[in-house]
């Protein structure tokens, strides 16, 4: 239909929020309201001409003194839809300076018709009927921000708009029927359960705020101490909504019920031991509180104590507790121990295993001589979820084997690597339990044979002896003269080695038919040749190596025999051929 000139006067949708407490704030301390109107729906005919479709307009506005005076938003942000009977809003209406925590709202809807005067107020509310018709005074003139005319401040309560409440604090919505329907309040006339027709209409919205209540935080600077000492508080790592600030700090220091001090530090004495309990109580600038609680432990300077090893166990590690309370006039004649996990002890210095890792309360109770004196002392013991590995190095006889390093495997991957001492022991500490492959590696033992062994942690000390094989002997020899000849005698000299046991047997083929089994044989070649020499070494372990040399036998170099025989037939020859020139 047409829209006749009375735009903003449709005060439409109104939200009044109503302060149900003012607390004293700073000029800064205020919070933002947003009210998003996502969908306005026409349910019953409510045009002036039934055919056509509905024009809507609305008008928001907030109230802080329980709806007797209210600030209306400007008219530029009150939309106007025309010839709709299904509008897709959409649209944020922003209250800033919002000062209350708990408000009250209203919304508003209406229909404009062409003949003037005859706007209609539409039905969002289970609350009741309305007419066809609702006439408005003043409907050609614009209204202003927070002036309008007195039928609509009328209106305001009729029984046909939705009211509403919102906490800021809850972020709850409260108020006249609502339901949620694709992330929105909806709200409805027909919620009222009447058939007729009523000029029906449904709204969706959504409403938030950007406060948050405070978060009060105590520090302590020692939560167990003995009578007389200082105890120091800081309330400083309290948290208050961007915008606010925490205005008070309240303090009630020994468990009373009392507020002792005020200001965001604060200390205190505890003169006789007991478990007291702190509290602290903030109010941020809207007036909203929090509070923490803290407990501080005094005991007697003569009273109940004690102390274990080791300082850092580990899961299934022996922990041995050692009573060291002290008393004054009398004797301490009973001890109440408790591990955390529900084990006990009357010890007086108990010993004790963890089967899991993680955080215990250990609590030893003494008692005097006079059945009624006691004194408790808490420690919090760590345990740790690791085991450790002791293991020795050996070789099959026995014997430790030092400086060989140790590798442990988890799933192929080495994830510790230590070292043998003189002795042949190792120690592997801080292994979380589970299954791991261990490797002993050490020079001139088998290789660096990988054990196949699968080790099982899950004692506080596992003991895992590791034995390596030694390796072979290695063969080897030389000889002299370095250039042997046919008919001379050739020295050869056995150079193996060995890193462990003996070599039990020699066995010589010299490549000529000989033979020895002496480690250091002797031997001559009748002729110039080439020879091949092997010397194979067998060791206490039957382990043998062989090892070979070609040896190239050279004839031997004529001597003085030779050149004697020479001059000889020389000077015969000589002496022959004079006589026969004489003769």
């Amino acid at each position: 239909m047409k829209k006749k000139g009375i735009l903003v006067l449709g005060i439409c949708i109104s939200m009044i929020f109503t302060i149900l407490f003012v607390p004293n704030v700073s000029a800064d301390s205020t919070a933002t309201l947003t009210i998003k109107i996502h969908r306005i729906q026409k349910l019953d005919p409510i045009e002036e001409n039934a055919s056509d479709e509905a024009d809507w307009y609305y008008y928001i506005g907030i109230s802080e003194d329980g709806g007797k005076n209210y600030d209306w938003a400007a008219p530029n942000t009150i939309p106007l839809k025309e010839n709709v009977d299904d509008w897709m809003v959409n649209t944020n209406h922003i209250f800033t300076g919002i000062t209350s925590l708990s408000i009250n709202f209203a919304i508003i809807l209406c229909e404009a018709d062409e003949s003037p005067g005859s706007d209609d107020l539409a039905d969002i509310s289970n609350g009741g009927y309305v007419g066809t018709n609702f006439f408005w005074d003043d409907l050609d003139d614009p209204i202003n921000p927070g002036s309008l005319p007195e039928t609509i401040e009328k209106i305001i309560f009729s029984y046909n708009i939705y009211k509403g409440s919102y906490n800021l604090k809850t972020d709850e919505l409260g108020g006249d029927l609502t339901k949620v329907e694709d992330g929105y309040y909806k709200t409805s006339g027909e919620f009222d359960g009447i058939s007729i027709d009523q000029n029906d209409a449904a709204l969706y919205f959504d409403i938030w705020d950007d406060y948050n209540t405070p978060i009060a935080a105590i520090g302590v600077s020692n939560n167990y101490v003995k009578a007389g000492q200082l105890v120091n508080f800081d309330g400083g790592l309290s948290g208050a909504s961007t915008g606010f600030e925490i205005e008070r700090f309240q303090w009630d220091l020994n468990g009373d019920g009392k507020w002792d001090a005020e200001g965001k530090t604060t200390n205190y004495t505890y003169n006789k031991a007991d478990t007291y309990t702190v509290k602290l109580k903030i109010t941020d600038s809207l007036g909203q509180t929090d509070t923490d609680t803290a407990f501080v432990f005094v005991y007697r300077d003569i009273g109940a104590l004690f102390s274990y090893t080791p300082l850092n166990p580990a899961a299934l590690d022996t922990i041995t507790f050692t009573d060291t309370s002290k008393i004054v006039g009398g004797k301490i004649i009973s001890w109440s121990w408790n591990f955390g996990d529900c084990t006990t002890s009357t010890l007086q210095n108990p010993t004790h295993k963890y089967t899991r890792g993680g955080l215990y309360p250990v609590k030893l109770k003494i008692t005097a001589d006079d059945w009624e004196t006691t004194d408790f002392e808490i420690k919090y013991i760590y345990v740790i979820e690791y085991s450790k590995i002791t293991g020795t190095v050996k070789d099959i006889n026995g014997d430790p084997i030092s400086d060989a390093t140790i590798k442990l495997y988890d799933n192929g991957t080495v994830v510790k690597t230590v070292s043998t001492d003189s002795n042949g022991e190792y120690i592997i500490p801080d292994i979380e339990i589970g299954t791991y492959d261990v490797e002993g590696l050490k020079n001139n033992y088998d290789n660096y044979k990988k054990t196949d062994e699968t080790l099982e942690v899950g004692e506080n000390t596992v003991n895992f002896v590791l034995l390596l094989e030694s390796q072979a002997p290695q063969a080897e020899f030389e000889f002299s003269p370095k250039k042997p000849t046919a008919g001379n005698v050739i020295s050869f000299t056995d150079t193996s080695i060995y890193s462990y046991g003996t070599i039990e047997s020699y066995s010589w083929d010299f490549g000529d038919g000989a033979s020895s089994n002496e480690q250091n044989p002797k031997h001559k070649f009748s002729s110039a040749g080439k020879y091949s020499v092997n010397l194979t070494i067998t060791d206490d372990r039957g382990n043998n190596k062989s090892y070979i040399s070609v040896l190239n036998i050279a004839e031997p170099s004529p001597g003085f025999e030779l050149i004697f025989v020479l001059l000889s037939i020389i000077i015969v020859s000589i002496i022959l051929s004079k006589k026969k020139n004489k003769g």
